[in-house]
């Protein structure tokens, strides 16, 4: 399973429709996404402060989370 997680102001939902912001982190990296939404609100009026944080959290195996941890928490 990824994920994608969107913090952003209102900057951003005031001018940018969610039919496209759902567009733009589903189709691009997040990098592109931050800047075609950000790129969109100021086109729309970008009346207000204009802040967007995408974050892609990408499926990895049980063996590479079981060794993610068993790093973690070693006995130092």
């Amino acid at each position: 399973h990824n994920d994608v997680y969107l913090l952003c102001s209102d900057g951003l939902t005031e001018h940018v429709d969610e039919g496209e912001i759902k567009n733009a982190l589903l189709k691009k990296s997040a990098k592109k996404a931050v800047k075609i939404l950000i790129d969109k609100a100021n086109q729309n009026g970008g009346s207000d402060n204009i802040s967007v944080v995408v974050v892609r959290v990408r499926a990895i195996d049980n063996e590479k989370r079981f060794a993610f941890w068993k790093r973690l928490f070693r006995k130092r």
